[in-house]
C-alpha cells in the first residue's frame, strides 16, 4: 500500500469526484479523475469508448491508465464505479483506498439522468439497483477502509481522520 496515493472508490454518483478536489485541497495533492484522463488520452468521450469498444475494451483502457496513475505519489485518485472490478488488487497495492459507501437513493438521484454514465443510462432504477447491490461486496472486498457517509464534506473528515494514524 502506498501511503502518498489515495484512491476513492464507489457506485457512481457516490461523491467520489466532489470528495476527490476537496480532500486533494485540504491535503495539497494532484487531483485525478480517471475517467477523465482516459477521456483525454483517447480523445472520446466514456460513452465514445464504450460504444466502440464494449466494456472489456474500455476497461482494458482504464486497467493500462491506472497503472501509470499509479506512479504518481501525492495524489487523490478518483475512480470510475467499475474501476475495482479487473483492478481491485492493483489499486490495493499501490494505494490507500477509500470505499464511499453512500445509499443507493442518493447515487440514483445523482445519475438517474446522466448521458455520460453508459452502463445506467436509460436503465429502469430496479436495474441500477441491480447494479449497485451488485458491487457493493466488491467495494467493500477492495478497500482498506469504508467511509459511510452521505455528503462528500463528511467523507472528507473522516478520511483526513483515518489519515492522521497513518
Amino acid at each position: 500500500m502506498n501511503k502518498n496515493i489515495i484512491t476513492l472508490i464507489g457506485f457512481m454518483g457516490c461523491g467520489k469526484s466532489y470528495a476527490g478536489r476537496i480532500l486533494a485541497r485540504e491535503l495539497g495533492y494532484n487531483l485525478v479523475d480517471s475517467d477523465a484522463e482516459i477521456e483525454r488520452r483517447q480523445n472520446k468521450t466514456i460513452p465514445q469508448i464504450m460504444s466502440e469498444t464494449g466494456e472489456q475494451g474500455f476497461r482494458k483502457i482504464e486497467t493500462e491508465v491506472l497503472k501509470d496513475l499509479l506512479q504518481h505519489d501525492f495524489t487523490v485518485l478518483s475512480v470510475g464505479g467499475g474501476a475495482v472490478l479487473n483492478n481491485g488488487k492493483l489499486l490495493n497495492d499501490g494505494s490507500m483506498v477509500f470505499f464511499l459507501d453512500t445509499d443507493f437513493e442518493k447515487c440514483y438521484d445523482r445519475i438517474k439522468n446522466d448521458a455520460n454514465r453508459p452502463l445506467v443510462y436509460g436503465k429502469s432504477k430496479d436495474e441500477v439497483l441491480a447494479l449497485y447491490n451488485g458491487r457493493m461486496d466488491i467495494y467493500k472486498n477492495n478497500c482498506h477502509f469504508v467511509v459511510k457517509s452521505e455528503d462528500s464534506a463528511e467523507s472528507v473528515k473522516k478520511i483526513k481522520e483515518i489519515l492522521k494514524n497513518y
